[in-house]
């Protein structure tokens, strides 16, 4: 991971060195874009989430791009222009907030309201920029749990554990030639429709990733046919010493916690690997949280035998029940034998 951090930090610099001298000249006349984050929320209030970008002219993705065109475009996911401190507007059903965007053109704003639960249109307008849509969530009355995923070697193979791996996969493939893992988006269309076939059960993606990548994400699972969810990825924060500011960890156990907080009615289902430190997030969250984790799924990875170790430990420190396996069929069998999916044809 140095090299990469190396290489990311040599373009970063280079690139913010030509924005700050374009800066005066390009912001008051540029056209901007909101790049708008599927979020969720409640009957009584909405979180809505997104970024303010200098519009670049993206094209989507397809499965015959070359390998040197998903490098570049891969490229330019992290070559933003964002823009600070720009006015933004949310509404949704005669309801109304306003914000303002951080220094990296980020937004994150609540809206009280009264709304249906469902997927809501939430209208979003910043300054210099195209309104649009942003996907907000609020699950209906009959989901009777939450489903909260990894998604890099969880649904999406990446050989986040080889660095040399990790980056060909994510340099030069796309969301249309990558695969996700086999049977992943039968059983989570499964957990959606629980036992009833009817419950709605929400899906919410929680990453590490950086939200650059966030265009990608939706490609991919739309591509691949995993239900649509509230996504959560992290900023990408580079200096000399750091590659990503702030802990993995940190990360994710924050976003847990605010789902499970946001809807504490509901118990969760957890599903990561123990590539990295999900199997330490999700025991930190099962002893948390008392009674409200129903299973946890770890994709087995083939990481260090004290990583497994680790993972099954889940069960002995909470109670709560652990599958740790290689394949998506091990989980299917299991979530059946608890009563969490029917059966599967």
């Amino acid at each position: 991971m140095r090299l990469v951090h190396r290489v990311v930090y040599a373009i970063e610099r280079v690139f913010d060195g030509a924005r700050r001298k374009v800066r005066g000249r390009l912001a008051p006349r540029s056209v901007l874009e909101v790049i708008p984050y599927r979020s969720f929320g409640t009957i009584d209030e909405v979180e809505v989430r997104g970024r303010v970008l200098v519009r670049t002219g993206r094209r989507p993705s397809a499965a015959s791009d070359s390998w040197l065109r998903n490098m570049w475009r891969m490229v330019r996911r992290f070559l933003t222009y964002e823009m600070p401190d720009i006015p933004v507007r949310v509404w949704c059903d005669g309801h109304t907030a306003e914000t303002r965007t951080d220094e990296e053109g980020y937004f994150r704003v609540r809206l009280p309201g009264a709304y249906e639960s469902g997927w809501l249109r939430v209208t979003v307008e910043a300054e210099r920029a195209a309104a649009v849509i942003a996907e907000v969530l609020v699950p209906p009355p009959s989901s009777t749990f939450l489903v909260i995923s990894d998604i890099d070697d969880t649904i999406l193979p990446t050989g986040a554990t080889r660095t040399a791996t990790l980056v060909r996969t994510t340099l030069l493939g796309n969301s249309r030639t990558r695969e996700p893992f086999v049977g992943m988006a039968d059983f989570y269309q499964a957990l959606v429709r629980g036992t009833s076939g009817e419950e709605a059960n929400p899906v919410f993606y929680v990453s590490s990733s950086p939200w650059n990548l966030y265009d990608f994400m939706v490609d991919f699972m739309t591509t691949h046919g995993l239900p649509a969810g509230p996504i959560s990825l992290r900023d990408l924060g580079v200096d000399r010493h750091t590659f990503i500011q702030g802990r993995h960890e940190d990360h994710k156990l924050t976003e847990i916690r605010t789902i499970l907080e946001t809807y504490p009615h509901l118990p969760a289902v957890l599903v990561g690997d123990i590539g990295q430190h999900d199997p330490e997030i999700y025991g930190a969250i099962a002893a948390e949280y008392p009674g409200r984790i129903r299973a946890v799924y770890l994709r087995d990875v083939g990481a260090d035998r004290d990583q497994e170790r680790r993972a099954l430990a889940i069960a002995d420190r909470t109670g709560v029940p652990v599958v740790l396996a290689a394949h998506t069929s091990q989980f299917q069998i299991h979530a059946v034998g608890v009563g969490l999916i029917a059966e599967l044809p």
